[in-house]
């Protein structure tokens, strides 16, 4: 593994190319085609642009990166001292409370909070969309 590499980056980088030969050997050659179409045109829809600049746009801010920092080193304490049995103390709940607050005023995370409920949203639309005709197929299978 490479210095500063994550697990996922190193399985990608080793197995990618089985991984790739597997699935399409799985997929049908014209779902796959459509999925990439799909995909490509998912990407560069509306919500995937505004989340990708919100994105990037928060990452830009210290303050935002700060505040997400704290949230997240407070929720792993939170966490080991639920998983140790540890009583959560209510100064531990109010300092949540508290970074939970700020992290909602802070106007960059919430920008992005808000391209990130459209971007999902867009997503679970286009699954609901594939759904109904999985289950169209579902009732005609039943016949």
């Amino acid at each position: 593994m490479h210095i500063g590499q994550t697990w996922p980056q190193m399985f990608k980088r080793q197995y990618s190319g089985w991984l790739e030969k597997r699935v399409k050997k799985m997929i049908d050659p014209k779902i796959a085609e459509l999925a990439e179409k799909l995909g490509a045109a998912m990407a560069e829809s509306k919500a995937a642009r505004d989340f990708k600049r919100l994105r990037h746009e928060a990452l830009a801010d210290a303050d935002a990166q700060a505040l997400l920092k704290a949230y997240q080193e407070h929720l792993d304490l939170l966490g080991r001292k639920e998983h140790e049995r540890r009583p959560i103390e209510v100064e531990d709940k109010q300092k949540l409370r508290d970074l939970q607050e700020k992290t909602y005023r802070n106007e960059k995370l919430k920008s992005l909070m808000a391209g990130q409920a459209d971007y999902v949203e867009m997503v679970q639309a286009v699954n609901d969309v594939l759904g109904k005709h999985l289950a169209s197929g579902e009732d005609e299978a039943k016949k």
